[in-house]
């Protein structure tokens, strides 16, 4: 009998053991991932309700060309312009450039300010995706600052093939032609050769082979106009800058915000954790004590933010309305909890020009700390209200 108290209490003491030690655990993860949250504060209604919907942004700004990054812009006289990035490009889409092996691409650049960076234009362009050397292509680079000229290679990285002392124009438009074909290219600025490329040893699987072209952005930022592009011995192509077309819908009727009735919602801070798991969340108290009750009503946002109760040192727990939408039910804690909340007030819910009163009516505390039952009454009525609404028991 003796040997089977102890080996009953050994059981017991290590499912005791196991249990705090789950706990622990529990508690730990609960506190890594609590997020940091200030309590919420009231805004500026009619900043926000005035809002017009605007539809989601189509994934490239500007038409015929997918966007790997970047801010691109196409103003009203077809410039098409970005600010400087590390590697943002806007490659041309058009299927028939996706194998090109020859090729003639022709646009004019002009940098507003003798910033430092390389932007400028890529081609033969394959496997593009977002990133400064994601793609397979090469890369003509213009630095105004260093008046320099860089050509580059990637082959999803990046390979430094040549630089030219230049003086690169600031403030006004010049021309660029770049000529391509399997084994390299060459390029001139303003009619005038500048450069050129060609691959030592040419290899039949060279991704650098074939490919489209993109403006590019990196650092420095450029603006791009008067594209003409070629395939082969077809003659030159015209391709505009125009910004992407446009989706904008007019606003669905769910969205509409004229037949909604007044909001009603409780500000408060967040709460602490239980003291236990398994205890409902209305067992803890609030962070920071202080908590109201206020309506919105968004066909008036210029009347802003209506507190219809409040108080500084109390906890509100949970808010409740009647079947008839007369009365608020929301159960209540003030600062001291042994002190109960007696009398009776009348006070005006803002919620319309011809705003109701409202009753606020408490009840005496029971026999134990608890949270008083508090209720508002919605309507025109001046006679006494009783709330009887059910009383919770929140202990700490």
């Amino acid at each position: 009998m003796r040997k089977t108290s102890v080996r009953y209490a050994l059981r017991k003491g290590s499912c005791f053991l196991s249990l705090l030690f789950t706990l622990l655990l529990l508690s730990q993860g609960i506190r890594a991932q609590e997020p940091d949250l200030a309590p919420a504060t009231a805004e500026d209604l009619s900043s926000i309700l005035s809002l017009p919907y605007v539809p989601p942004q189509e994934s490239s700004p500007v038409e015929g060309f997918a966007v790997y990054g970047g801010e691109w812009r196409v103003d009203s006289d077809g410039v098409l312009s970005a600010p400087g990035s590390e590697g943002a490009r806007l490659t041309y889409d058009d299927p028939k450039w996706s194998k090109a092996t020859e090729g003639v691409v022709e646009v004019e650049l002009r940098f507003p300010s003798s910033a430092s960076g390389f932007s400028g234009v890529c081609f033969k362009i394959t496997d593009s995706q977002v990133g400064a050397d994601a793609f397979n292509g090469y890369e003509i680079g213009f630095n105004p600052a260093e008046k320099l000229i860089n050509l580059g290679a990637h082959r999803h990285n990046y390979q430094q093939l040549n630089r030219y002392a230049y003086d690169v124009p600031v403030g006004r438009f010049f021309k660029l032609t770049i000529r391509f074909d399997a084994s390299g290219f060459d390029f001139s600025i303003d009619g005038e050769k500048a450069g050129e490329y060609r691959e030592p040893n040419p290899q039949p699987n060279d991704p650098l082979r074939v490919g489209t072209f993109a403006p590019r952005i990196w650092q420095n930022a450029v603006e791009y106009r008067a594209l003409r592009v070629k395939l082969g011995d077809a003659p030159f192509q015209n391709v505009p800058f125009l910004p992407a077309q446009s989706t904008d819908l007019e606003t669905p009727e769910t969205m509409s915000v004229d037949d909604l009735p007044p909001i009603l919602y409780v500000a408060r801070s967040m709460r602490e954790r239980p003291y236990s798991v398994g205890n409902e969340l209305w067992q803890s108290l609030p962070k920071e004590r202080g908590a109201a009750i206020r309506l919105v009503d968004p066909n008036a946002p210029e009347e802003g933010v209506k507190t219809i109760f409040s108080d500084p040192d109390g906890a509100i727990f949970d808010m409740n309305l009647s079947y008839d939408a007369r009365t608020i039910y929301f159960s209540y804690r003030p600062k001291n909890p042994n002190t109960g909340i007696f009398g009776r007030s009348t006070s005006t819910v803002p919620n319309s020009p011809n705003s109701p009163k409202a009753r606020s009516s408490t009840s005496p505390p029971s026999n134990s700390p608890t949270a008083a039952s508090s209720s508002f009454r919605i309507d025109g009525s001046d006679a006494p209200f009783v709330s009887r609404g059910p009383r919770r028991t929140f202990s700490r």
